[in-house]
């Protein structure tokens, strides 16, 4: 269960060289499920019981918040608990790289590509979601990406400031994709970020 209150938690026993090749990021490798906020617990358990279990069906979610409210250390938490009690992979992207990434594999003619881990990994997270004002490339990419995952029953979690109803105006036929194959779940509370001089430093990790 997501709410497991033992010493030790599954997901901090993974060795480093896994986080990498996962590509979670290095500065979320330290956040602990106790600190999510009690409400966001209790959202995520209405979806499921078992986060493995979802995962293998193929169901996603959508975490969306503030900036601040610990949505990209909850995917971590989250992607960290699934390889460590499924043994089973992850792959983790920021949204704002993977169009570049396929252009690039495309032009290069690769013959296994990140494109390609994107949409057989058993789970996906893409982070910092973003639409603009005119969908573009990158944003169709992504759909594409999302839409073939959904097909194949591949779990994705996507972490944005975009909360479904401005995504279901601008952006429809994503919303829309969004409603078969994940489930919103907002995430909120107090600012995780804490300024200390010039940096900023997740209070997930004080």
């Amino acid at each position: 269960m997501l709410d497991s209150e033992t010493k030790i938690a599954p997901e901090d026993s993974l060795h480093e060289d896994t986080l990498k090749a996962c590509g979670i990021p290095y500065n979320t490798w330290g956040a602990t499920w106790l600190k999510v906020n009690s409400e966001v617990r209790v959202r995520l358990q209405q979806c499921y019981g078992s986060f493995a279990k979802y995962v293998s069906e193929g169901r996603g979610l959508y975490l969306f918040g503030d900036y601040g409210r610990g949505k990209t250390a909850l995917a971590s938490i989250l992607a960290r608990r699934w390889v460590a009690t499924a043994r089973q992979p992850c792959y983790w992207i920021r949204a704002t790289d993977y169009p570049n990434i396929v252009i690039k594999e495309r032009q290069l003619n690769e013959f296994y590509t990140v494109a390609e881990w994107c949409e057989e990994t058993p789970l996906l997270v893409i982070d910092e979601f973003q639409i603009r004002d005119t969908i573009k490339y990158s944003e169709t990419v992504i759909e594409e990406l999302f839409r073939r995952r959904v097909d194949r029953k591949k779990s994705t979690i996507f972490t944005t400031n975009v909360i479904p109803s401005v995504l279901e105006k601008a952006y429809p036929a994503m919303h829309a994709v969004l409603r078969e194959g994940a489930v919103p779940v907002r995430v909120d509370g107090e600012d995780k970020r804490v300024a200390i001089g010039n940096d900023t430093v997740s209070k997930f990790f004080k």
